[in-house]
C-alpha cells in the first residue's frame, strides 16, 4: 500500500522469466526527494530522520510536510534521486568530446572485499571547466569487467575514453578499453612507491619508530608516513629533554644520534615532496598536467638533498629514492597523453621535457583530421548504400565518384589548417605565463586567437592527476548508512553523495 498523499502508477518491468508484468511505482513528492538528497549532501546518518529532536525540529519549521519512515526514503526517495543524477551526468557527457577515467580501490581492515570505484572527468568546452563525476562504487566480486564495460558503453562514452588510470591488479581489465586508450600514471601511487623506497634498502634503519611507521608500506600514504614521522621525532626529542632515570626506562625506544640524524634526512625528502606537491595548485582538482613539472623539480630539489647527506645510511636512502624517481620521470615523459596535457597547461607548456612535444601536438591533430575523414566517408557510403538497396534505382544525381572528391577536399586533413596551428603553438610559447597562471582563464581569455590549441586542451586539461579517493567516499557511506542495510543501498548512497553537488537533485 502507498504512503498516504503519494499516488500511485504503474510500471511495466521485465520478469526473470521474461514475461513483462505490471508493479506498482510510488509517484516520489520533491520533499521527499529533498529529505534524501539533504542526507547525502551533508553525509549524515540517515537514521537521523528516526530522530525525536529532529522531527520535533523540522515539525516546527515545516508543519506542512510529514516525514515518513526511514525505510520509505530508502526504498523509494534514494532510487528515484540515483536515477536523476545518472540521467543528468549521461546528459552532460554529451557534450563531451574527450573523457578519461579513473578505477580507484580501498580495501578496510573491518571488510574482506576490496572496493572499486569508476570516476569520469571531462570538459565543459564554454567555459573550460573541468567535470567529474562518480559512475560505479561496488566491491571486488561485483566489478567484472563486463558489468564495467556496459555501465562505462551505457554513458555514451565508449569511443571518447583519451585515457584511463587504474591504481591496483585487483581491479577488471576491459579489453577494448587497453586497445582504444592510453593507460596514464596514478600520481600519488607514484609518490607512495618513491616513500616506500627509503625503507626497502634498509629495513633495520629505523628499528625503534613505531611499528606503525614501518607498516606504512601496506597502510599509509606517503602523507601520512611524514606525519608520523613528524610525531616520532618529536617525541624522541622529548625524550631526549627528560633526566637520566627516565631515559633509563625508554632505551629501548629512545632514538640514537645517528638513527634521529637518518630519521630527519627521511623526513627532509617527505617534506621536500610535500612541499613540490602543493606549490601547483588548480582551482577544480590536481590534474595530470602537472606530473612530468613535478617529478622534474624534485629530482632536481633532491639531488641537492642527496649529495648533502653526510652518512653511508643517508646516501644509501637517497640514491634509492633518485632512481626511483628517475624511473617515474622517464616513463612519464614517453606518455604522449601525458605530456600533451603538460605542454597544454599554460603553467608549464614546452619546459619540462628532455625534447620539443612541438611535433607531437602536430602529429595528434593529423591523425584527428585523418580519422575525422574516415569516419565521415564510411558513414556517407554507407548511407548511399542503404538507400540505393531500399530504391532499388540508381539516381542520375552527382555520382559517388564526385561526390568523394567533393567530401575529400573539404574535410581531408588539409595543410592550411596545420600551418593554422603551427602558427597558434608558436603564439602560445610567446605568451608570458608561469606557474601561478590559471589555466582556465587562460584559455577563456586566448580563446579567439588560439581556437584550435583550445579545443585540444580541453579534452587533455580535464585527465586528473590521480585515482585516490575511494577510501574518502567509503568513510561518507559508513557516516550515512550502518552497517545492518545491504552493501548496494550504501553503494547507493555514496553515487547520490558524490555526485549530489554537482548535479543537485
Amino acid at each position: 500500500m502507498a504512503p498516504v498523499g503519494h499516488e500511485v502508477k504503474q510500471e511495466i518491468i521485465d520478469s526473470p522469466e521474461g514475461y513483462a508484468t505490471i508493479q506498482p511505482k510510488t509517484e516520489i513528492r520533491d520533499n521527499d526527494e529533498s529529505v534524501i538528497a539533504m542526507i547525502c549532501k551533508d553525509r549524515l546518518p540517515v537514521t537521523i530522520l528516526e530522530g525525536a529532536g529532529f522531527r520535533e525540529l523540522f515539525g516546527k519549521l515545516r508543519p506542512d510536510v510529514q516525514l515518513k519512515p526511514v525505510t520509505y526514503y530508502i526504498e523509494n526517495a534514494l532510487p528515484t534521486l540515483n536515477d536523476k543524477l545518472k540521467e543528468k551526468i549521461r546528459i552532460d557527457l554529451i557534450s563531451a568530446s574527450k573523457v578519461s577515467l579513473a578505477f580507484g580501490t580501498f580495501k578496510s581492515h573491518a571488510d574482506r572485499p576490496e572496493h572499486v570505484t569508476l570516476s569520469a572527468y571531462w570538459m565543459i568546452p564554454e567555459k573550460m571547466e573541468p567535470r567529474h563525476a562518480l559512475f560505479f562504487f561496488k566491491t571486488v566480486p561485483e566489478s567484472s569487467p563486463n558489468v564495467l564495460s556496459k555501465l562505462i558503453i551505457n554513458y555514451g562514452i565508449r569511443n571518447k575514453t583519451i585515457g584511463y588510470i587504474s591504481e591496483s591488479q585487483r581491479i577488471p581489465r576491459i579489453c577494448w578499453l587497453e586497445n582504444d586508450s592510453t593507460k596514464l600514471p596514478d600520481f600519488e601511487g607514484i609518490l607512495n612507491e618513491i616513500a616506500r623506497s627509503i625503507y626497502t634498502s634498509s629495513p633495520d634503519l629505523l628499528r625503534k619508530i613505531d611499528r606503525s611507521v614501518i607498516d606504512f608500506q601496506k597502510v599509509f600514504s606517503w602523507r601520512e608516513h611524514k606525519e608520523i614521522l613528524r610525531a616520532v621525532l618529536d617525541t624522541s626529542a622529548m625524550q631526549n629533554s627528560e633526566n637520566s632515570s627516565t631515559k633509563e626506562n625508554q632505551k629501548d625506544t629512545e632514538l640514537t644520534e645517528e638513527e634521529m640524524e637518518v630519521s630527519n634526512f627521511v623526513f627532509n625528502i617527505l617534506e621536500q615532496l610535500q612541499k613540490a606537491n602543493d606549490q601547483i595548485r588548480h582551482r577544480f582538482y590536481q590534474t595530470a598536467s602537472v606530473i612530468i613539472p613535478i617529478l622534474k623539480v624534485l629530482l632536481h630539489k633532491l639531488t641537492n638533498v642527496v649529495n648533502n647527506g653526510a652518512s653511508v645510511s643517508e646516501q644509501l636512502i637517497g640514491r634509492n629514492v633518485l632512481n626511483k624517481l628517475e624511473t617515474a620521470s622517464n616513463n612519464s615523459q614517453k606518455n604522449v597523453v601525458l605530456k600533451t596535457a603538460t605542454f597544454l597547461d599554460p603553467r608549464f607548456k614546452n619546459e619540462f621535457f628532455s625534447e620539443c612535444h612541438k611535433v607531437g601536438v602536430l602529429s595528434i591533430e593529423r591523425k584527428l583530421q585523418k580519422t575525422v575523414f574516415q569516419n565521415y566517408m564510411i558513414h556517407h557510403f554507407k548511407a548511399r548504400f542503404d538507400k540505393v538497396i531500399k530504391e532499388e534505382v540508381l539516381t542520375e544525381e552527382t555520382t559517388d565518384f564526385d561526390q568523394f572528391v567533393q567530401v575529400k577536399s573539404s574535410t581531408s586533413p588539409s595543410e592550411p589548417k596545420i600551418v593554422c596551428l603551427e602558427k597558434e603553438i608558436e603564439a602560445y610559447l610567446c605568451k608570458d605565463t608561469n606557474s601561478k597562471t590559471d589555466p582556465t582563464d587562460f584559455w577563456m581569455q586566448n580563446q579567439s586567437q588560439l581556437p584550435i590549441l583550445k579545443s585540444l586542451a580541453s579534452e587533455y586539461l580535464p585527465i586528473p592527476a590521480s585515482a585516490s579517493g575511494t577510501e574518502k567516499l567509503f568513510e561518507d557511506g559508513q557516516k550515512m548508512i550502518s552497517k545492518g542495510f545491504i552493501s548496494g543501498i550504501r553503494d547507493d548512497f555514496i553515487f547520490c553523495s558524490a555526485n549530489i553537488a554537482g548535479y543537485g537533485c
